[in-house]
């Protein structure tokens, strides 16, 4: 263990000194602790100093440090490498992600083993006996944390590097002990006295003896009895977690010349397993597994007073000194009083682990995931981290772009965060005076969160927080689990931790992720009872599954084709639903949006590679195998078993489709058969989906957009109706097969959106026939009513029920030398229009005059006139929704208004005096004769018959028009209202 607290308890010291509560750290990504050098101080951040005996040992002012000669940190970490490669031969194993995807009891990788816990498990099998490298860990959760330490001392991280070799049932005890202080003694230069060993004392408890195997090791190498301690469980029996591998180890001190220990080394020797009980059972195989802190080591042959002071950190705190020119530089002091030095060292941490988090492919997962520092400084902190550490780890230097992009978001969301808070902050604190102690907490969910949690505290009349509100504070609002015990002391309650663990528990076992292959519905079922031992046929819908084949290797295209697309961008697979239907993929995105020309471009790589029929390998790795490959994809928080990986890959030179999946695929992408990509939702956000179909389902739809296309191209030679009912009949198609649950994107959109058109140009070129039919009505009615000497006319336009919109001011365009108010409806809205010639103006009859005896019967108003017509020659009523139920009689009413109004205004009016409205029973038959062919000439060229008009009734009439009630002129008395039709 690295605990300097350990070293107290060893020397039988004073306890460390209590510290205050730090902000919350996300467990995937959030960086709540980096402070702002700005402020020049962190209030959530104490420093403490822990003290140590000193002058233990006599002679301790003549000890001396390392003879090291080259003591960079690159040539002490590969100095260790080399040493057990070349003379005890260990295999190198690169250090595995920081994200641990086979373990689930552990949020990230927090020491060396932790890739090997499978074979000290035995579910794993070796790579090798013998094997040595240097692990990324990051501690910032579970048993081992550092987080609330980090900054106050000057040998905890929240990420360092674990040198260490392993035995995996090769050699034990006595050779690892003995390699070890070959190593500190010969290449590292260390002096034997400068040195102790703790070894395990026993534990009554655990039913444990005392290792007196180990402390007669040390005696026989030739450590000297005063420099071998025995110590207890607490500090000298090694366990990574609560459960899994565990054992009694050795420990290496250093001790300086003022007789301070630091340890340096942990030997542990595996050989038991702690079980979900409590009780350790033996393992198969007995394994060594040894870690040293690069960083502690670093320091120690540097000869330097903390890590801080190495060249692992130092080019990163002048880095952050030469970005805060304002602060005063870093002082390299240790204390409750220093918070600036304090700030340096926290910054310069969790820069270090931020960087290699983004650089192994950790996503921040919601709004309040955010790193919380200066403009800019993160981002070229980065650089610094990728300058000490890329050569190691290349990744750094891989994934700087990417790295930035996420680091620059985040940045800015931080920033939008902060104002729109700052009002709500305000609001609060008035409601709620007692939320000024959470002045430190900066959650977007606090606001609405508190009040939630006051108002069921208030109806819940009790001194203890109840788990259902924990829980909601916790899972709705966002809430970390030290701010909710905080709101709680605040206000004098308990907790229900109990029953929220529980919730906790259940909400996770109902939302838990995993890959499973899909069955449901590929294998037929018995109706009848099937008994253990029972033989049973197995039947495979393979019609069924063949889909769901070509869907779990279409979406690996589609994941790989996107990433491909977006290389400038940041794309993380968040999940998928794939099903005979077709597929669905989840992603975290940062950089460009999802855009029609991003949809067009990835489902044209995909389609091409589908085109190359690449061989589609499925390779079983386990999880130490795993490691070793880079490129492969991976569902964040996704655990995966340690054995039995199913590698999915197809690949060209410049296309590769790398993941873990245990779903059923193709023999190769050629049978894929066709991809398209149909819907998106979010496009425009960080968390967008994408929908699409391969197979026969494809197919279809690339038919259905080609049909789309041939159909706009005879759009001049094909009926109007026959063009509006082929556009719906694909629209309908596309919709069965792609679903609306979404955007449409890239061609689909483009096809639905060419359908649209075809639509409209549809009922455009049908409401053009029908305005031609109109004015030759009002042709014929004008030439009619010169004939018999009438002065005006009162029309309502029959065919208007027929058109999308009706053009009642074209319609009067015959009229040049009559007043003229004609009304129409379509889709449920009155139009009205009036011209009058100028001769006919007087003081009591204009158009303004003339259309506005008729609004109020509509409650309509007047529309605006426009510049280059005189208000006293043309009016017109702003379009109206009218009630089918009274529409009728509005019409109705409006004409006989019209009519009175012409009659009493117009100035030396002549009418027959037998002639008091127009009747078509006073036109002679070859007059109907001629409209009904006129008619009937347009019903044939719409494909339509006289029936087809029934169909077209609003309702509220005992009659329906019939084509010879369409095309004859209104009937209307002058002197009375009365029904003489209906209107439909």
């Amino acid at each position: 263990m690295l605990h300097n607290e350990r070293v107290d308890r060893l020397l039988e010291n004073e306890a460390a000194v209590p510290f205050s509560s730090r902000s919350h750290f996300f467990m995937t990504m959030s960086c709540n602790n980096i402070t702002k050098l700005n402020n020049s101080s962190n209030p959530t951040v104490l420093a403490l100093k822990i003290p140590v005996k000193t002058g233990l040992f006599p002679n301790s002012t003549t000890l001396r440090r390392s003879r090291f000669k080259h003591s960079s940190s690159h040539n002490v970490r590969s100095t260790f490498i080399d040493y057990f490669v070349g003379k005890y031969e260990h295999k190198f194993i690169k250090s595995s992600s920081v994200v641990p995807l086979c373990d689930p009891t552990v949020p990230f990788v927090n020491a060396g083993m932790n890739q090997f816990k499978g074979i000290f498990l035995g579910k794993t099998k070796e790579p090798c006996l013998r094997a040595v490298n240097s692990q990324k860990c990051i501690r910032v959760g579970g048993k081992h944390n550092d987080l609330n330490i980090v900054g106050r001392d000057g040998h905890h991280h929240t990420f360092f590097e674990m040198l260490g070799n392993w035995s995996f049932g090769d050699y034990y005890k006595n050779e690892a002990c003995q390699m070890a202080w070959n190593l500190l003694l010969g290449p590292y230069g260390l002096k034997p006295e400068n040195l102790v060993v703790t070894y395990f004392s026993g534990d009554p408890a655990l039913g444990l003896k005392e290792d007196i195997e180990c402390r007669d090791i040390w005696k026989s190498i030739g450590v000297k009895s005063s420099h071998i301690k025995a110590s207890g469980a607490s500090d000298n029996f090694w366990e990574m977690g609560p459960t899994g591998p565990c054992g009694p180890c050795t420990e290496i001190y250093y001790v300086d010349s003022n007789g301070n220990l630091t340890e340096i080394w942990n030997l542990v020797f595996i050989q038991y397993n702690r079980e979900d009980d409590g009780t350790l059972t033996g393992l198969p195989m007995h394994h060594v597994d040894t870690g040293m802190g690069l960083e502690r080591l670093t320091a120690l042959l540097q000869s330097v007073p903390s890590n801080y002071d190495t060249d692992l950190f130092q080019p990163i705190i002048k880095a952050i000194e030469k970005m805060s020119k304002h602060c005063t530089p870093y002082s390299h002091k240790f204390g409750n009083s220093e918070t600036l030095d304090n700030a340096y060292r926290c910054l310069a941490d969790h820069s270090r682990m931020i960087s290699v988090c983004l650089a192994d492919g950790v996503f921040p997962t919601s709004s309040e995931d955010i790193f919380k520092c200066n403009n800019g400084m993160l981002s070229d902190l980065y650089d610094r981290v990728a300058d000490s550490l890329g050569a190691t780890y290349p990744e750094l230097h891989e994934k700087r772009k990417e790295s930035k992009i996420i680091i620059d978001y985040e940045e800015q969301s931080y920033a939008k965060l902060r104002v729109n808070l700052k009002k709500k902050w305000k609001d609060l604190i008035k409601q709620y005076p007692e939320v000024e102690n959470f002045h430190d907490v900066e959650l977007s969910g606090f606001a609405d969160g508190y009040r939630h949690f006051k108002q069921a505290i208030t109806q819940n009349k009790s001194t203890m927080m109840p788990a259902d509100v924990i829980f909601k504070l916790y899972d709705t609002h966002g809430f970390p689990e030290h701010i909710i015990e905080r709101i709680a002391e605040l206000n004098n309650l308990t907790m229900d931790k109990g029953g929220f663990q529980n919730l906790l528990m259940q909400h996770k076992s109902r939302h838990k992720t995993a890959f499973k292959e899909q069955t449901d519905g590929v294998f037929e079922t018995l109706d009848s009872d099937v008994m253990l031992n029972d033989l049973v046929s197995l039947k495979i819908d393979s019609e069924r599954r063949l889909k769901i084949m070509r869907n779990h290797t279409g979406i690996h295209l589609l994941n790989a084709a996107i990433r491909k697309v977006l290389s400038d961008s940041v794309v993380c697979q968040m999940g998928s639903n794939v099903s005979d239907k077709g597929m669905l993929l989840y992603l975290s995105l940062y950089g460009k949006k999802i855009s029609h020309e991003i949809v067009m471009e990835t489902q044209n790589l995909a389609s091409k590679i589908i085109t190359m029929d690449l061989p589609i390998q499925t390779t079983l790795v386990n999880g130490i195998e795993l490691s070793q490959k880079s490129k492969v994809l991976t569902v964040p928080g996704e655990i995966y078993p340690e054995t039995g990986l199913r590698l999915v890959e197809a690949e060209t030179d410049d296309f590769v489709s790398r993941e873990l999946c245990c779903g059923t695929h193709l023999p190769s992408t050629g049978h894929v058969k066709d991809f398209c990509i149909t819907l998106v939702k979010g496009a425009g956000s960080n968390s967008p989906s994408i929908q699409a179909v391969t197979g026969d389902e494809a197919v279809q739809v690339r038919d259905l957009w080609s049909r789309a296309h041939k159909l706009q191209e005879i759009v001049d030679m094909i009926e109007p109706q026959r063009l509006k009912e082929e556009a719906i009949d694909i629209q309908e198609k596309l919709t069965n097969l792609c679903g609306s649950s979404g955007k449409p994107y890239g061609e689909h959109a483009h096809c639905l959106e060419l359908l649209d058109r075809l639509k409209k140009q549809a009922t455009i070129k049908n409401d053009l026939a029908l305005q031609t039919l109109a004015e030759a009505e009002m042709t014929e009615l004008v030439d009619e009513v010169e004939k018999k000497g009438q002065k005006f006319i009162v029309h309502f336009l029959r065919c208007s029920y027929l058109m999308d919109t009706v053009y009642v001011s074209a319609a009067l365009s015959p009229c040049d030398n009559t007043p003229a108010l004609v009304m129409g409806c379509a889709n449920g809205i009155i139009h009205a229009a009036c011209r009058i010639p100028q001769s006919y103006i007087n003081e009591n009859f204009n158009a303004v005059k003339w259309i506005s005896c008729i609004l109020p019967i509509f409650k309509s108003e007047l529309a605006p006139s426009k510049q280059d017509q005189s208000s006293l020659l043309f009016a017109a009523m702003i379009g109206t929704k009218v009630s089918l139920i009274t529409c009728e009689q509005l019409v109705q009413d409006a004409m006989f208004a019209a009519t009175k109004y012409a009659d009493t205004h117009i100035v030396n009016t002549v009418r027959d005096p037998q002639h008091k409205y127009r009747d078509s029973s006073n036109e002679d038959s070859s007059q109907v004769d001629y409209k009904m062919e006129v008619f009937k000439s347009f019903l044939k060229s719409q494909q339509r018959t006289d029936d087809w008009w029934l169909r077209l009734s609003m309702g509220g009439g005992d009659h329906v028009p019939t084509a010879r009630m369409l095309v004859c002129p209104l009937k209307i008395p002058l002197n009375k209202k009365k029904t003489l039709y209906t209107l439909t």
